[in-house]
């Protein structure tokens, strides 16, 4: 995926053999990555921005730590030819 480190983890974490399906995680931050929910900080009460920090934080990196998480089940093909390989997407992991 252009501009993105993305893997795909087993459910304990690990990252995945080539053809072998798991969840896509991105290992670096990515240029379309969302800062936070709203509100952001200077734009709702310290109470309201901390809980918007919570949920952000609870939604993409308490399955992986330190790693963006985002509930898609994938397969990631062996590279042909150096290109690095393809990302078939197989649908939601996380029930929504």
């Amino acid at each position: 995926m252009l501009g993105m480190a993305v893997e795909s983890y087993t459910s304990e974490g690990k990252p995945t053999a080539p053809g072998q399906s798991g969840e896509l995680v991105c290992t670096k931050p990515f240029p379309c990555q969302p800062l936070g929910f709203w509100p952001l900080p200077g734009y709702g009460t310290d109470e309201d921005v901390k809980a918007a920090q919570e949920r952000y934080r609870q939604s993409y990196f308490d399955e992986f730590p330190d790693v963006w998480y985002h509930g898609d089940h994938v397969l990631i093909t062996e590279s042909r030819e150096g290109n690095g390989g393809g990302v078939i997407m197989l649908g939601r992991s996380d029930g929504v």
